[in-house]
């Protein structure tokens, strides 16, 4: 068996694994993100007070919408894809996977810009912790309302056409710039499959 598929199988017989032995199983999706141009999808796998989560999201909103960009308002259309990783702790569930809880996370962001004198690259790769709660509303449904802080360990943008550095910088008025600082929020809808 060469290494891609003993790889591929790990990863299967780890997945079947989790999934089998997962007390709980979430599918959220981030109604904050939809109105924000975001399409930003979970699926939470845990049991007793642990649970951990993948997310996958896809942006399409207008970068810099409403932010400064090297101290000018701009708006410039961008699209990019996001991976993230969380392990969350559940501080004292009722039934399942639900309550206050906390959680490390890990995102990696990739995405295009297209600016009137080429495309740029942005790269941003987030370590941060995250706050929240998770509430049922009936044996499948749910909803959950989170907010975070995060340091951007990467984040750099590169002209496509040379791949040189580009120095780009947001600003929020009231959080200043945001080369190293990354604040996630969230309000989702949930769907429990169990």
């Amino acid at each position: 068996m060469n290494r891609l598929n003993m790889r591929k199988f790990a990863l299967t017989l780890c997945a079947c694994l989790f999934f089998g032995f997962a007390q709980a199983q979430h599918l959220k999706l981030n109604a904050v993100g939809l109105i924000n141009k975001q399409l930003d999808l979970g699926l939470e796998l845990g049991k007793n007070k642990f649970g951990f989560e993948f997310d996958l999201g896809y942006s399409f909103k207008p970068w810099s919408n409403g932010v400064k960009v090297n101290g000018k308002k701009e708006t410039t259309k961008r699209h990019g894809y996001l991976l993230g990783l969380r392990g969350n702790y559940y501080i004292n569930p009722k039934e399942g996977l639900d309550g206050l809880y906390v959680s490390p996370f890990f995102q990696q962001f990739k995405g295009k810009i297209k600016f009137d004198d080429g495309h740029v690259r942005q790269e941003r790769s987030t370590f941060g912790a995250i706050a929240g709660y998770k509430g049922l509303m009936g044996e499948h449904l749910g909803y959950l309302v989170e907010a975070g802080v995060g340091f951007n360990v990467i984040y750099r943008y590169t002209r496509i056409s040379d791949d040189q550095r580009v120095v780009l910088e947001e600003s929020i008025p009231i959080l200043g710039t945001l080369s190293r600082l990354n604040v996630p929020f969230r309000a989702s809808l949930i769907y429990r499959f169990n």
